[in-house]
């Protein structure tokens, strides 16, 4: 694992919109959505979804389709010269549970506890954000092991003639596109090497408005973190991942944050956190990669429901 540091050094507007990013310029549209980085762009619908993104190095063009509910459906990987590749999805709840190639075949299955894929079983282990960090068969073999810089940029271990499989979920329980290295959920698309969201917060600034006048806030001691209030981020920033804490919270679906510590957390907290509770209004600074810290269970175990659960 690389220990050096990932310098990171950005500008804003008065928006809080990245214009620019490691000296590389960022464009936007009227609603706030990323365009072009330098080197992608992004294309986006009316319903401030990612539709496509294009690496202008490579000429690769990757097509997302979603049906009415928002859901990622299908995923196009157009390669420069080679021919489009279809994977399906299936949607269990918040996250996707199943894959199909173009000729609606089953190719992988995906479940909190590991994965299916072809005629290969494994089982994921993950660090306390739900990061997959190894792949691992029934009978215990590791056949492969990520690590992850705090924000979330992926390191696997295996030579270059000699790649672990790629588990379907990445950073925090994310989805992980290959092709974009992009981690997907159900509302939005995040950029590790960014730190950020693509678009904007979908719940909106005036849910984060109105929970300000309320003078509504919360512990982070019920979070498991520390005895700092929680503040309320939506009407200032909407684009910062968690708050930037990274190693205390998460974000699966992309538009609530919230702590693994409480995700059986009682109806009332629920609701605080589905309205946009989140941690502080800062930019990360240089990024850091230490080793993934190793964390206790608290007591009696996880909360079984840690991670979305694929019914079927």
């Amino acid at each position: 694992m690389n220990n050096a540091a990932r310098p990171f050094t950005g500008l804003y507007d008065n928006a809080n919109e990245l214009t620019s990013a490691n000296n590389q310029t960022l464009t936007y549209n009227v609603d706030g959505e990323l365009t072009n980085n330098g080197t992608d762009t992004f294309t986006w619908d009316g319903a401030h979804r990612l539709i496509s993104v294009t690496n202008s190095s490579t000429g690769t063009t990757t097509t997302y389709t979603d049906n009415g509910q928002g859901e990622r459906v299908a995923t196009t990987v157009q390669a420069s010269g080679a021919s489009p590749v279809t994977t399906a999805t299936l949607w269990c709840g918040a996250t996707i549970c199943a894959a199909f190639n173009a000729g609606n075949t089953l190719t992988a299955q995906y479940f909190p506890q590991g994965e299916v894929d072809g005629s290969e079983d494994y089982l994921y282990t993950r660090n306390n954000i739900g990061s997959v960090t190894a792949l691992v068969t029934p009978q215990g073999t590791v056949v492969g092991q990520y690590q992850y810089s705090p924000y979330g940029q992926m390191t696997t271990s295996g030579s270059t003639t000699n790649q672990p499989p790629m588990p379907a979920f990445g950073y925090a329980g994310m989805v992980y596109n290959a092709s974009t290295g992009l981690n997907l959920t159900l509302y939005r698309a995040y950029d590790p090497r960014l730190r950020r969201w693509l678009s904007r917060d979908p719940i909106g600034m005036m849910s984060g408005l109105a929970l300000l006048r309320a003078g509504l806030a919360m512990p982070m001691a019920l979070g498991g973190s520390g005895t700092r209030w929680v503040g309320l981020n939506l009407a200032i920033n909407r684009y910062p991942y968690v708050g930037n804490d990274p190693l205390n919270w998460g974000d699966p679906n992309g538009d609530i944050q919230f702590s693994p510590w409480v995700r059986n957390c009682a109806i009332g907290i629920c609701i605080v956190a589905r309205l946009g509770c989140v941690v502080a209004n800062r930019d990360p600074g240089p990024e850091i990669e230490t080793p993934e810290p190793t964390l206790s269970a608290p007591a009696g175990g996880y909360p079984v429901s840690r991670y979305p659960r694929a019914t079927k």
